[in-house]
């Protein structure tokens, strides 16, 4: 039985108009808004004073403190430095961080995509789009917003050249894993996720080569970091105070925004997420989604247990 003219029409129609990008639209559209929202209605806290101080030095002196005194957020504050020609007003001075945000909540997106669907994609940019944590840090003059957007997208470059094992994906890696270290030196601990999933999960073809290439070509990039590191020691470390567990809780309290309840949603969602992972891991079923579960929990651990670890031994 063939179907009616309207049914025909609508099909078709539905073949070549989808929900999806309207929906992302207003995710980032949201995102926008929220960072946005009083972005210059209070003034300048420490450590802002510090990134504006240092943002106005003449090249001489602002090439020396960030080579001996603060290459973290390196990449932050030169590219800032470019920003203050459109103003140094608190809201101009504050926009380069919230314009990161909104960019990673897209790209985060394209990640849910590309790992597991549309759907994942969507509620993943929509759980960034609204997460307070995210939004308190994308109005900060301060290089983290860039950081998770230079960390995401490191990671869809190297989700990709996994896939495809192409130069051009190698050489995005490469780059972006680069700057993303040099906009905040912890950024090393999701390169150390990347290279963690690789060994743990079990998948073939796995270009071997181009991949170690590539760890060879970052090593060499950040040569000037670790000498820094190494310069200093320590004592960048000093004033904070060792880890007890009672600060993991806080730790997972903050990165959810705050309240008991909102921990709670997220927690059981996380945990029963976790246990399908690990039923398919153990019996070997959907490949695909043992992949990608396997990179979400190496991306989740490897950083947060590497920087515990850190302090705890510092």
């Amino acid at each position: 039985m063939k179907p009616t003219a309207p049914l025909q029409w609508r099909t078709r129609l539905k073949r070549y108009v989808s929900t999806t990008p309207y929906i992302l639209l207003s995710i980032l559209i949201l995102a926008a808004l929220l960072r946005l929202l009083q972005l210059g209605s209070e003034s300048l806290w420490w450590d802002e004073f510090v990134t504006v101080a240092i943002v106005r030095l003449d090249w001489g002196a602002f090439w020396w403190v960030l080579s001996h005194k603060e290459a973290n957020m390196g990449l932050y504050y030169c590219l800032l430095r470019l920003w203050i020609n459109l103003g140094e007003s608190e809201f101009v001075l504050r926009s380069l961080s919230a314009l990161a945000g909104v960019l990673a909540v897209g790209l985060v997106y394209v990640l849910g995509k590309r790992l597991f669907d549309t759907k994942v994609g969507l509620m993943g940019a929509a759980l960034l789009a609204t997460n307070a944590f995210h939004i308190q840090y994308s109005q900060e003059a301060r290089g983290y917003s860039l950081m998770v957007l230079l960390t995401a997208l490191s990671s869809l470059f190297f989700l990709r050249a996994i896939e495809h094992s192409s130069r051009n994906e190698w050489a995005g890696y490469i780059l972006t894993a680069t700057l993303a270290v040099y906009t905040h030196f912890f950024s090393v601990l999701v390169l150390g996720a990347h290279w963690v999933w690789v060994i743990l999960v079990r998948r073939r073809n796995i270009p071997w080569r181009g991949l170690l290439v590539a760890v060879l070509a970052i090593s060499m990039l950040l040569v000037p970091l670790a000498i820094f590191a190494l310069a200093r020691g320590t004592g960048p470390l000093s004033g904070i105070a060792k880890t007890r567990p009672h600060d993991v809780y806080l730790l997972f309290y903050s990165l959810v925004g705050g309240g008991r309840l909102l921990l709670l949603a997220y927690f059981v969602p996380c945990s029963i997420a976790f246990l399908c992972a690990l039923k398919a891991w153990v019996q070997w079923k959907e490949l695909f989604k043992i992949w990608s579960c396997a990179f979400l929990l190496s991306w989740f651990f490897v950083p947060k247990r590497s920087n515990v670890l850190v302090l705890l031994l510092g």
